[in-house]
């Protein structure tokens, strides 16, 4: 049965208009079994979920909803008919209060009766946690991230250098406890790499002081640092079992593929779930028999999973993605190839090519960050593009996370080369594919995937035959003149490209307007003019460029658009013209 939240005091709610648009199959379908758009939004987000203090019950966010699901009988029912939850719910040490977003603030709702006892508004940005009886909420504060507090209320965060965002400082009570170089901890794409351990005696965090990202754990008066799990591969995303044993995930035996493991003291790590895929956002019941977690497949959206540690029973906890999404999906194949002296790892998706002889078209999509991954999960541009005849290639590029601390920091004072040579590396090795034989080239992505899709075209044009940017950087020159730039942004690329004064020869050869001269491709760009993380003038001032110069270009600027897109008709209209842009130039 449905149930109703009680809200302790009146709300006044004003409900805006929501523009929905009629997309037609047609309009994006080329084979029959291509995947349609609107499969593709049908697709509901999902999040972690976190344990009921019974070690029955999970709670978790889905399609905007709050459920609470049974692993007694594998039942789910929504606590709320309110739309608009997001985000992985946290719980009151006492397991009494569960705290959710919702509407940017944060809800505390008291589970024995389902009230909502408080709304809390704060910058949710930053780090958020409870204290231990959720009475307040603590925020992390500007400029840290990654807010932990422990069931005796000590309170641990770290904190990004306002000089240098590369320098991490982490905090146990406003104690500097250690510091450290790098980027490890900057854009991952997994939860909070800080957790107090349940007694509140000692707090895991990650370190790549190794060379790889590894778990560590230090007391809580900053002393006895101690490194817990070892070996080649980046371990993340972790939580732990009273006796100390740590269940985490890794890619310790496939760079792509982001599995689970459970490291008990005194032994070998050992494999627990999930080769082939990826899992993210783990969480274990009080009792320790149960272990929670997303994952997902090329082939499968990410689901919520729960694992009996003591039978290794499975069960498949939310259902998030349409029965006809399966039908006809490519599974892809992990590919490497060598560029100068670096070894660097793809994902290929290959489409159904025994219906024709003719050369197959690819697509070399490239992600943002560029400290992020390509992994072995759900890509609906892939599936999108693989469906309609394309070969589809990913790229994990200099600079990308999983490969280690030295490949992650390749670009530094460096960016705009090693990077975008990968890529020109990944259309060559296209090109020595014979089953199938690939035919004309195009490249696309989006924030850094767009700027190197703006560079790679201007400095190996001979490579491309089109191109589609998305939000991407042009001008390392101008772009830092910009008032409103995320300051997230400003340090983490200032201190890839250093002071202009002192650098400016890589501001020049970096940037994409340098090579305007030379680019040929038939060449889209879409933008929102109110992106403050890539100004859309970066794109304003390439497209002006590029027309002084008679090139084949057009720019698409959507209104009231951020870095992304959050409204569906304009990721309709996204999709429609880049599904056109390749099917007119590619094909």
């Amino acid at each position: 049965m449905k149930k109703t939240i009680a809200i302790l005091y009146v709300a006044c709610i004003t409900f805006l208009p929501i523009i929905i648009i009629s997309c037609n199959s047609d309009d994006y379908t080329a084979l029959s079994n291509a995947l349609s758009f609107e499969t593709i939004e049908s697709i509901k987000g999902c999040s972690g979920g976190v344990w009921g203090e019974n070690s029955k019950t999970l709670y978790y966010t889905s399609g905007g909803y709050l459920w609470e699901h049974s692993v007694r009988d594998n039942s789910r029912e929504r606590i709320s008919d309110m739309e608009g939850f997001g985000g992985k719910p946290k719980l009151s040490s006492d397991h009494s209060r569960l705290a959710i977003m919702k509407d940017g603030e944060i809800w505390i709702i008291r589970l024995e009766d389902e009230v909502v006892e408080s709304k809390i508004t704060g910058d949710l940005r930053s780090g958020w946690d409870l204290n231990a009886d959720a009475t307040d909420v603590i925020f992390s504060g500007e400029g840290n991230i990654w807010s932990q507090v422990s069931i005796n209320n000590h309170h641990a965060y770290v904190r990004k250098s306002e000089e240098w965002f590369g320098m991490n400082a982490l905090f146990i009570d406003d104690k500097l406890v250690e510091e450290e170089e790098g980027i490890v901890w900057v854009f991952s794409p997994y939860d909070s790499p800080i957790e107090w351990s349940g007694d509140g005696e000692r707090l895991y965090f990650i370190s790549a002081r190794s060379g790889w990202s590894k778990i560590y754990s230090i007391h809580k008066n900053g002393e006895a640092l101690r490194q817990e799990t070892f070996g080649e591969g980046d371990d993340r995303d972790f939580t732990f079992l009273s006796d100390g044993s740590i269940v985490f995930v890794s890619n310790r035996e496939l760079r792509v593929e982001w599995s689970l493991w459970i490291k008990r003291p005194g032994e070998n790590a050992e494999y627990l779930f999930g080769r082939d895929g990826f899992v993210r956002s783990v969480s274990v019941s009080p009792d320790e028999k149960w272990v929670s977690f997303l994952y997902s497949t090329p082939t499968q959206p990410f689901e919520l999973y729960a694992l009996n540690l003591v039978s290794g029973d499975l069960l498949q906890l939310s259902d998030n993605a349409p029965e006809e999404l399966l039908n006809d999906v490519i599974q892809p194949e992990v590919v490497s190839f060598k560029s100068g002296d670096r070894e660097v790892q793809g994902i290929l998706y290959l489409p159904d090519s025994t219906a024709t002889e003719a050369k197959i078209p690819a697509i070399i999509k490239l992600h943002g960050g560029p400290s992020v991954h390509d992994g072995l999960d759900w890509k609906s541009p892939c599936q999108f593009f693989a469906t309609r005849g394309y070969a589809v290639l990913l790229v994990n590029y200099s600079g990308s996370v999983g490969y280690g601390k030295v490949f992650e920091e390749e670009n530094f004072y460096s960016i705009g080369k090693e990077d975008c040579d990968d890529v020109a590396a990944a259309a060559r090795f296209l090109r020595t594919l014979k089953e199938p034989e690939i035919g004309k080239i195009g490249v696309t992505g989006s924030s850094y995937g767009g700027y190197l899709t703006n560079l790679v075209i201007g400095r190996y044009p001979h490579l491309f035959d089109v191109a589609v940017s998305w939000f991407g950087i042009s001008n390392w020159n101008t772009i830092f003149e910009f008032e409103r730039l995320n300051m997230v942004v400003r340090t983490f690329f200032l201190n890839r490209l250093g002071m202009w004064q002192q650098n400016a020869d890589l501001y020049n050869e970096a940037s994409p307007v340098t090579y305007a001269d030379s680019i040929r491709t038939p060449f889209l760009i879409m933008h929102g003019d109110l992106d403050t993380i890539v100004p859309y003038n970066q794109s304003q001032e390439f497209y002006d460029r590029l027309k002084e110069k008679e090139k084949f270009v057009d720019l698409i600027k959507y209104e009231d658009e951020g870095h992304g897109w959050s409204r569906k008709e304009t990721r309709a209209d996204a999709y429609r013209r880049m599904e056109e842009w390749f099917e007119r130039y590619l094909k």
